[in-house]
């Protein structure tokens, strides 16, 4: 995602969990698109509660927007889902059908539900483009906001969520989105064949990459890769800025 995006416009990313140690390729993505002036918020389905995160999660500028959960979070979940109902009845009754004809099992539910409340954020924070880390749950609440609402959205697809996806469902996410990105040649090819040849053309290989000054011979890499003793931190984030839920 490094194409130019118009003045004041606001780019989303939607998230599993997040901040999650195993994760550093999105951690680097992040930072990149911030140095290049990209304003992103950061949308997170679930807190990771994870006790260690590594230092650079503290030099994300962008604040992190956890959804509601539990007990708590079904009046404000079931408050967006009303807002959307009365603003277009038909709209929103014609994707509670499809949803119902089209998706399987609590987890269609579960996504659907998400993205009433996701949507009011985007709309809230001045989103102009939602990108979909994971080609499962997130892709599915970015497919479900689109539906609702039009919104443009993106996915990068990385490995267990497209094998393990059903490959119609995947399919149908894939090929409404404006672009999908995946990190090897095969994947790429796959999911190629999956979405048919008029949509193709949008899926598009990129490889993570390696910041080699973090390493040189007779360092730790460890150590320099996560920002020397107090590279690992706790719960507090690194610092880094948090938001829960609460439109």
């Amino acid at each position: 995602m490094t194409a130019p995006h118009p003045e004041g416009a606001s780019i989303a990313y939607l998230l599993k969990r997040y901040p999650r140690l195993s994760e550093t390729f999105i951690l680097h993505e992040i930072l990149e698109l911030e140095r290049q002036g990209v304003d992103l918020r950061l949308y997170s389905l679930l807190d990771p509660a994870e006790e260690i995160v590594q230092a650079d999660v503290a030099r994300v500028r962008a604040p992190v927007r956890y959804l509601p959960a539990g007990w708590r979070g079904i009046v404000p979940l079931l408050g967006a889902h009303l807002v959307l109902l009365r603003r277009d009845p038909r709209r929103y009754v014609g994707v509670v059908a499809y949803t119902v004809r089209r998706f399987r099992g609590r987890a269609a539910l579960k996504h659907f539900v998400r993205a009433g409340w996701l949507t009011r954020a985007l709309e809230r924070d001045g989103v102009t483009h939602l990108h979909a880390h994971f080609a499962h749950g997130p892709a599915s609440v970015a497919h479900f906001i689109h539906l609702l609402t039009g919104q443009p959205y993106s996915v990068t697809a990385h490995a267990k969520d497209i094998y393990t996806s059903p490959p119609d469902l995947l399919a149908t996410k894939l090929r409404a989105a404006r672009f999908v990105v995946t990190c090897t040649g095969y994947n790429a090819r796959y999911l190629a064949g999956m979405v048919g040849e008029h949509a193709a053309g949008r899926i598009h290989r990129i490889y993570h990459g390696l910041d080699l000054r973090l390493f040189a011979p007779g360092d730790d890499p460890g150590r320099r890769a996560f920002g020397g003793e107090e590279g690992l931190r706790g719960p507090d984030r690194g610092g880094a800025p948090a938001g829960r839920a609460g439109l």
